[in-house]
């Protein structure tokens, strides 16, 4: 009997994509393990065969030697201590997959010790697992040609049978959903740039239900910020309500209420500082909420300025791209009618199977394989 390869995670902070990718490993019949330093944002006992929070990076290094795994999956948000104390000390084969490439986000990073050590795990990696186009625009920004495997894996849905709740938009109620990680222009104006309250407000005056669903950080900004004008209209208004994060293993079923799932953008209209996120990070960058909303059963709406995103949209043939003048035109009426319409229903279902992670998880062991 052959012995089951040993795939080891390691992830300083992690976030939704290794609940999914083990998920999927361990169906393939792969034994996959996490070290980590912060809480998992889900229930990491469920999609591991083995788990253990560290204190520090060394703590994770000295572990990590012990396992002696077959293939170290470093995640990281972009670069930490925990990545770059692996990447320096081990000799095992190394696949780096990052959340964001800070050539992509920002003009100017605050900690220049990032930027470099990022570029550093690029380098050190024996193979790149990218959930976006991020990493094009790092080679040709850097003018780099990579000579090692780099696998394009989105996030993808889970394919996990998460339970439903029952449609809160009834009639011709409408419900918009938004998830994720969103900059209040009063919290923090130097880095704002989604125009969410310009949303949120527009929404508000066509009848429009709009749920936010934060980051932690983002709805503790909110609500420790005296006379947040997030928190202001959540007050006045019946369609606009901010929500507290939720854990994955909530989240779907938790969104499944409602009609539309959206990622859209305001920043430029809105004439907001773009002195933190740069144009090509919208250009290249992705976002987990669009197979959150997928596998929640909704239709989903992004921005064609999301360029990424929106390109994943009409190759799957699924959802609808809106310009930036479609919160200003009628809303209503289009979401309307998009709602009634019985195809998309199917080609979202349809898409939804496609898009599950183990249906795409031999591409991910194929580059195990090529280590």
């Amino acid at each position: 009997m052959s012995q089951k390869q040993r795939i080891l995670f390691i992830s300083e902070q992690p976030w939704e994509r290794q609940a999914k990718l083990a998920h999927a490993l361990r169906d393939a019949g792969v034994s996959v393990m996490l070290l980590h330093i912060a809480l998992p944002t889900f229930d990491a006992s469920k999609y591991f065969d083995y788990v253990l929070p560290c204190a520090s990076p060394w703590e994770v290094l000295d572990v990590a030697m012990r396992l002696n795994p077959d293939i170290i999956h470093l995640f990281s948000m972009a670069s930490d201590r925990t990545a770059v104390v692996i990447a320096q000390n081990t000799r095992a084969k190394l696949v780096y997959d990052y959340k964001d490439m800070f050539e992509n986000v920002i003009v100017d990073p605050p900690d220049r010790w990032r930027w470099e050590t990022q570029r550093y795990l690029v380098e050190r990696a024996d193979g790149i697992c990218a959930r976006d186009g991020q990493i094009d625009n790092y080679c040709r920004v850097n003018n780099v040609e990579l000579k090692k495997p780099v696998l394009r894996f989105p996030d993808y849905c889970h394919g996990m049978n998460f339970g439903r709740k029952q449609k809160l938009g009834l009639g011709d109620d409408l419900h918009v959903v938004m998830v994720g990680t969103f900059i209040p222009e009063d919290v923090f104006p130097q880095w704002a740039s989604h125009g969410l309250y310009m949303i949120a407000q527009a929404m508000a005056e066509q009848r429009i239900y709009l749920h936010v669903y934060p980051t932690a950080w983002t709805f503790n900004a909110m609500y420790t910020r005296n006379e947040s004008i997030y928190v202001d209209l959540a007050g006045k208004t019946e369609y606009f309500t901010l929500h507290q994060t939720v854990p994955i293993e909530r989240l779907i079923e938790e969104i499944s209420r409602y009609d539309f799932g959206a990622i859209l953008y305001q920043g430029e209209i809105a004439g907001m500082p773009e002195n933190f996120l740069l144009n090509r990070h919208y250009e290249y960058g992705t976002a987990t909420r669009m197979f959150d909303y997928l596998e929640a059963g909704l239709d989903v709406i992004v921005q064609g300025c999301l360029k990424n995103q929106a390109s994943f949209l009409a190759e799957h043939d699924f959802g609808s791209i809106v310009d930036k003048n479609f919160i200003h035109g009628d809303m209503r009426a289009q979401l309307l009618q998009w709602k009634r319409d019985p195809a998309r229903k199917m080609a979202l279902a349809r898409a939804r199977e496609e898009l599950t992670v183990g249906r795409h998880v031999s591409e991910l062991l194929e580059l195990y394989r090529s280590l």
